[in-house]
C-alpha cells in the first residue's frame, strides 16, 4: 500500500469557530481521527506549516515553503496530499506545477467548502478522495481533486464561493475522477511520461538548494493584474510608471480574444512601460478559448505597443508563472519569451 504524505496549511476543511478560522494541526488530526478519515500511521503522515493559514493570506513565499516541505520528504513517501483553503488554491497549484519539475510522484491539492465538522460538508469526500488520487502512481503532476473531479492544476480555476463543485478546467479536460473511491484515469489528457534522468527524484537535492534562494525571490517578484473594463483608470498606469522601481510585470486581463481600449492614454501608458522593460502579457477574461491578439484591431493595438498574448493561460496559472519567472531573474523579453514555453502543461503555444 502506497504511503502518503498529507501537508496542512490551512483553509476551510479544517476551520471552526465563528468568524471561521483554521485550526491548530494537533487538533484537526484528532477531528480526522474521531471521524475515521485518517488512514494507519504505516500508510500516512499528517504535517502542517508553522502557521496554518486561511488562504487569502497565501503569499508566494508560502508556495516556496509548500514546495519545500514536499521536497525534503519526497524520498520517504509515494504521494502527496497538500491540504489548502479554496480562495486560492488554484494559485498555489499552478505554483507547485513549475516549482516541483520532472515530478514523478502524485501531488494532490484539496480542500473544501464546508468545514470537516459541519454536517453533511463535502470535506470528508474530498479529503478521502484525495488520498486515492495520492496513491494513483500514474498520475505523476500537481493535480487538484475536487467533488470527484481530478484537474490539472495549472488549468484549474475556482468557479462557485459556495457550490461543492467549486473547482473547473474549462481549458483542460480533466485528467481523472473518482467514484466511489475508485480512480478512473483518462490515459489521453495525461503528460507524456518523463525520462528518468528528468525525473524529480533523480534531482531532489540540488533542487532543494535552489528553492532555499528562490523563496527570496518570490517574496520580492511584482505583478500587477489589471482587468480591463469599460471606464480603465489610466491614471493608474501612469502612477505606476512614475514610481521609482513599477511592476516588473502587468497581466492585463483582456476581453474576448485579447482586446482593450483603444483609448489613446491606455496605449501610450502600455508603450511607455514596454520602452521600461516592463513585461505585458495578455490573457482572456473568458473561460474558453484563447488569446488571438491579431484578430481585432482592438487586440492588434495592444501588439503594438509590446503587449504579447498569453495563449490560453488561466489567471492563476499566469500570475504564478510570472512570479517564479522573476524570482529566478527573468525580466523583459525574456520573461514574455519564457512564458510561453510550456513548463507543465499549462498552455498549448
Amino acid at each position: 500500500m502506497s504511503r502518503i504524505l498529507i501537508l496542512y496549511t490551512g483553509g476551510t476543511i479544517a476551520s471552526a469557530g465563528q468568524p471561521l478560522a483554521p485550526m491548530p494541526v494537533a487538533l484537526f488530526a484528532e477531528v480526522l481521527r474521531t471521524r475515521g478519515l485518517l488512514p494507519p500511521a504505516a500508510h500516512c503522515e499528517l504535517r502542517a506549516l508553522d502557521k496554518p493559514l486561511d488562504s487569502a493570506s497565501m503569499q508566494p513565499a508560502d508556495w516556496g515553503q509548500i514546495a519545500r516541505s514536499l521536497l525534503a520528504a519526497w524520498s520517504h513517501f509515494d504521494g502527496f496530499v497538500v491540504l489548502h483553503g479554496t480562495d486560492t488554491l488554484a494559485w498555489t497549484a499552478a505554483a507547485l506545477s513549475y516549482l516541483l519539475p520532472g515530478i514523478d510522484k502524485p501531488v494532490v491539492l484539496t480542500g473544501s467548502q464546508y468545514p470537516l465538522a459541519y454536517e453533511n460538508s463535502d470535506a470528508p469526500r474530498n479529503f478521502s478522495d484525495a488520498l486515492a488520487v495520492a496513491a494513483t502512481a500514474q498520475l505523476q503532476e500537481v493535480m487538484v481533486c475536487f467533488a470527484g473531479q481530478v484537474l490539472r492544476g495549472n488549468r484549474a480555476i475556482k468557479r462557485s464561493a459556495q457550490a461543492l463543485e467549486a473547482f473547473v478546467s474549462p481549458r483542460c479536460s480533466p485528467l481523472a475522477r473518482v467514484e466511489d473511491g475508485v480512480v478512473k484515469l483518462d490515459a489521453q489528457a495525461l503528460l507524456p511520461a518523463r525520462r528518468a534522468e528528468q525525473a524529480l527524484s533523480e534531482r531532489r537535492t540540488a533542487l532543494l538548494a535552489e528553492l532555499v534562494e528562490l523563496e527570496k525571490g518570490l517574496a520580492a517578484a511584482t505583478v500587477w493584474v489589471l482587468c480591463v473594463h469599460p471606464g480603465f483608470p489610466v491614471a493608474m498606469l501612469q502612477a505606476a510608471l512614475s514610481l521609482p522601481a513599477p511592476p516588473a510585470a502587468w497581466l492585463l486581463v483582456c476581453y474576448g480574444s485579447g482586446n482593450a481600449p483603444q483609448d489613446e492614454a491606455f496605449l501610450a501608458a502600455l508603450a511607455a512601460a514596454q520602452a521600461r522593460g516592463i513585461a505585458l502579457l495578455a490573457i482572456s477574461q473568458c473561460e474558453h478559448g484563447r488569446v488571438e491578439m491579431m484578430t481585432y484591431q482592438a487586440g492588434s493595438s495592444l501588439a503594438a505597443v509590446g503587449v504579447v498574448g498569453g495563449a490560453d493561460l488561466c489567471l492563476p496559472a499566469a500570475q504564478a508563472k510570472l512570479v517564479l519567472l522573476q524570482a529566478r531573474g527573468l525580466r523583459g523579453q525574456a520573461l514574455l519569451q519564457a512564458m510561453l514555453q510550456p513548463l507543465a502543461g499549462e498552455l498549448v503555444v
